[in-house]
């Protein structure tokens, strides 16, 4: 179960990147979307998502 987990978040982290990797960095750092701290931008969204996906895995790793 493990590996299949460890395989999905690689091919959506891959297809991720993919996407972000066509914006245009000016984009990718415009503080355009409204979060519940103020205003985010795409890099900031994908940071926070990457730090709370690690949080979530080590968590699931130490429950079993």
């Amino acid at each position: 179960m493990k590996a299949l987990l460890s395989e999905e978040i690689q091919r959506e982290y891959s297809r991720l990147m993919e996407l972000v990797g066509t914006l245009p960095l000016s984009i990718r750092i415009l503080k355009e979307i409204n979060g519940t701290g103020g205003m985010v931008s795409v890099a900031d969204l994908v940071a926070y998502q990457i730090g709370w996906g690690k949080c979530l895995i080590r968590q699931w790793i130490s429950t079993r």
